[in-house]
């Protein structure tokens, strides 16, 4: 990429002249931070700040008068006057944009009219016109309202130079978190005003800095925005209460019951209008009143005045106005997209966003991501010039990979095991495609300083010893230490699916016990789960309810079997109470149902023992495949899935110690694919099935079974197939039962092997130096990965014991030392804002 020369030397090209003109405000501010001589007026300035004279309209004050002086909604007004001071400031003309096709309609021709009555500070770069002796810097950020501004004769200046350079080396860290917790002691070293840091507002990164600074006392250069304030978006949440249409449930107000300082209703999941919230009064009477109001009730709540408050409803004209849903709509939708600063921090640490930024004038410079985050697509409009637009953005980012006199790049290479694509400029500065950091110079970094321990009163307090753990607890473990001691600590609100789930699980606990009784009450158990289900549900979900409910109960039914019965050994009985059993007048009594074990530093409860052989549990979510299942539940795979759950290979290891020979773990989703169900689908179309075999993977690839099944259902003259029917039963065998097959689950991993070279070499030796061999071979041997990671061997049940010993050995270091975050991104872990 072109060398950027360092801001003394610019300074150095043009102190001399009596004006510098850019169209980049940052660049303006570190030249006249360098100025070393008095000056008469301004020295360096953009366009904007050249002409302005204090008193123009801004464009807060443009949208009121619009909305003012015709009848267009919010939204149309908001739109037309995006799209008019867009077009103009990129072809330097108001008017432009009522020739074009796409925009030369009546209703923006009104809105220019008006705009053209206001004294816009467009308007005033418009009118201006610079004299003296006057240099330009990067004239091609310059857009055509810039240009307007230039005079006939001017020096232009670069801040490239003729020469060009590479990219410094990219730090890589394996978690967002390590990253930021490096960025900040790195800060501490450099200190935060000589620091500058660029980062996406919208990234994962953003409120981790944030939270950490704050935590650290960190300073940093931050706006207040009135879009931000507490106190506002308090009031407005609080009038959006007032004139909901839908039933509020008690856990819906508390926010704003605190943020009030009112005190906090119980039973999160009763309707407000059932509870005696502080609120309800207010909410009863608050379409009576205007905003005015509203706001003398909402400073009554709080005991403090809002004049910021006061004054915005004053200059919307609703002061006086019955509140009413669309006039909040509109506050709110005024509130959020015409912002204004209440107070401004400019000191400490510099936060910059790519997009708004290329210039940062500190001497170290952090720049956090550069991903394809970074990307600025092309707006698709007609007066933007697509070649100024691309080059420009190009060198604005060339410009910025180079600022302060140190600049360091801070990156993740991966996450959820997928490479993520550095910003696509990378690409054009380099001249070839560039998929992962790795592509490029680069050095791993690994950060293991934690934030330094507050000093809040440590208490002494008597542990509890964790001697077993279920598998959504190994599961929170693997993913995070720290997550499954957040997990213990605070427990989850009851939510829809949660007694959804809990009313499924009694009914085909209550059918697979009292089948016929079931059937004959099928009515008023309808009806039971409607009624549950309405206490915490508003009207218009509950035509969604209703269909699963329906559905739901049909699709259990025809997967029950209510013939079969297990010895219970090896489990205790369910001691929770079924209430739907209790609301039919049943008893239940049985070994088959809802059984927990503790065992091996293992428990769990199964939903159903439906042969001696065949565990079930019922799922209300989203349909897995058995390779899914297996590769998140084994302990040499699950890193690579999405998320771990233990669940299947627990429950088969514990259950194999009582029965002989495979056992089988259904899962049956009844209420997966609702559309497709309801045109009467199979229903093995609802269920995944994984299997726990009697032999280890090294005994079962020697067997008949493994042999046929790499043979079967292809065609005679499939590549595999006449491969190992040339070959022989026999000779598969013998090959295999000689040669130890290697730990590997990767499909493409498994050719780089010895053993799949050794048997390819006798392959082409036995049959034939073949084409079709060689394909087949590389065909069977990805077959054998496909049996390995759709079953589990006898091994993967010592594995999983041995790895639920290893986690309960590590939750003892732990309570000693601290849970630990771990690996894993903390913005896909869940309860963010307490693992921080």
């Amino acid at each position: 990429m072109r060398k950027v020369k360092s801001l003394e030397s610019l300074y150095e090209e043009v102190k001399d002249y009596e004006t510098v003109l850019t169209a980049d405000a940052a660049l303006a501010d570190a030249l006249n931070r360098r100025l070393d001589r008095p000056v008469k007026g301004v020295f360096a300035s953009t366009p904007g700040r050249l002409a302005s004279t204090g008193d123009e309209a801004s464009r807060r004050e443009v949208f009121l008068k619009v909305v003012e002086e015709t009848s267009l909604s919010w939204k149309q007004v908001s739109y037309g006057l995006d799209k008019i001071f867009e077009a103009w400031k990129h072809t330097g003309d108001l008017h432009k944009i009522l020739e074009l096709d796409r925009y030369g309609e009546e209703m923006l021709e009104d809105i220019v009219e008006i705009v053209d009555e206001c004294e816009t500070s467009f308007h005033s770069v418009d009118s201006f016109e610079v004299s003296g002796d006057v240099a330009v810097v990067n004239l091609f950020q310059f857009n055509e309202l810039d240009k307007t501004v230039l005079p006939e004769e001017y020096d232009e200046y670069s801040i490239f130079t003729d020469r060009v350079t590479g990219f410094d080396q990219f730090n890589i860290f394996e978690s967002g978190l390590d990253l930021v917790n490096s960025l900040v002691k790195n800060i501490e070293r450099v200190g935060s005003e000589n620091a500058g840091v660029v980062v996406r507002p919208d990234s994962s990164y953003q409120n981790l800095i944030e939270s950490v600074f704050k935590s650290q006392n960190v300073s940093y250069t931050r706006s207040e925005n009135l879009s931000r304030d507490k106190d506002l978006r308090t009031f407005i949440s609080l009038l959006e209460t007032g004139v909901t249409d839908r039933k509020l449930r008690v856990r819906d107000v508390k926010p704003l019951q605190k943020g009030l300082g009112l005190k906090l209703s119980s039973g999160d999941n009763a309707f407000v209008s059932s509870s005696d919230s502080e609120l309800k009064e207010f909410m009863n009477i608050i379409s009576y009143m205007n905003f005015s109001e509203a706001l003398d009730q909402f400073e009554e709540f709080s005991g403090r005045e809002y004049s910021h408050i006061r004054n915005l409803v004053n200059d919307l004209g609703v002061k006086d106005k019955p509140v009413n849903k669309e006039r909040v709509r509109k506050l709110s939708y005024f509130v959020s997209n015409f912002d204004s600063k209440l107070n401004e921090n400019n000191t400490g640490v510099l936060l910059a966003d790519p997009k708004n930024a290329s210039v940062i004038d500190r001497p170290v410079v952090f720049l956090l991501g550069i991903s394809s985050e970074w990307n600025e697509s092309l707006p698709e409009e007609p007066w933007i010039d697509e070649n100024w637009f691309e080059d420009k953005n190009k060198s604005e980012f060339e410009i910025m990979m180079q600022s302060g006199d140190k600049t360091v790049y801070m990156v993740q290479d991966r996450e959820f095991e997928e490479d993520i694509k550095p910003c696509f400029h990378i690409d054009e500065i380099v001249g070839e495609t560039v998929e992962n950091f790795r592509q490029l110079p680069h050095d791993f970094k690994a950060f293991n300083s934690s934030i330094e321990a507050s000093t809040f009163e440590i208490i002494d307090v008597e542990r509890e010893e964790i001697s077993f753990l279920s598998q959504s607890s190994l599961s929170d473990l693997a993913r995070s230490p720290r997550l499954f001691y957040m997990s213990k600590l605070v427990s989850e609100a009851e939510e829809e699916h949660l007694l959804k789930g809990q009313l499924f699980h009694d009914f085909a606990e209550l059918y697979f016990n009292h089948p016929e009784a079931v059937e004959n009450k099928l009515e008023k158990i309808t009806d039971y789960f409607e009624n549950e289900m309405t206490k915490i549900v508003d009207d218009s979900s509950m035509i969604q309810i209703r269909t699963e409910i329906n559905q739901g109960l049909k699709n259990l039914m025809d997967f029950l079997n209510p013939q079969t019965s297990y010895s219970g050994k090896g489990y205790k009985a369910n001691s929770s109470d079924n209430k739907l059993a209790e609301e039919l007048d049943l008893e239940i009594e049985t070994n088959s149902t809802e059984m927990y074990f503790e065992e091996d530093g293992m428990k769990g409860k199964v939903d159903l023992i439906e042969a001696e052989n065949h565990l079930v549990d019922f799922k209300s979510g989203r349909k897995k495949s058995v390779k899914d299942i297996v590769k998140s539940s084994r302990p040499e795979t699950f890193e690579d899935a999405r998320f771990p759950d233990f669940q299947a290979l627990m429950y088969l290891t514990h259950h194999s110690k009582y029965v002989d020979g495979k056992v089988s773990f259904s899962f049956v989703y009844f209420l997966n694919d609702l559309g497709g169900q309801l045109t009467d689908r199979e229903v093995d179309e609802m269920v995944t099935t994984v299997e726990l075999l009697a032999e280890s993977f090294e005994e079962k690839i020697c067997s008949q079974e493994i042999f046929e099944y790499l043979i079967k259902d292809v065609k005679k003259s499939n590549n595999r197939r006449k491969t190992l029917e040339k070959l022989g039963y026999p000779v598969f065998k013998d090959f295999f039962g000689q040669n130890s097959f290697p730990e590997v689950y990767i499909k493409d991993e498994i050719t780089e092997t010895d053993i799949y070279r050794e048997f390819e070499s006798y392959a082409l030796e036995e049959v034939g130096n073949y084409k079709y061999v060689r394909k087949g071979v590389k065909s069977m041997f990805r077959k054998i990965i496909e049996y390995r990671n759709t079953r589990y061997f006898k091994e993967d049940k010592e594995s999983i014991r041995e790895f639920v010993k290893e986690q309960l050995g590590n939750i003892q270091k732990y309570e000693e030392e601290g849970y630990p975050v771990g690996d894993r991104d903390i913005s896909r872990l869940g309860k963010e804002d307490l693992i921080v």
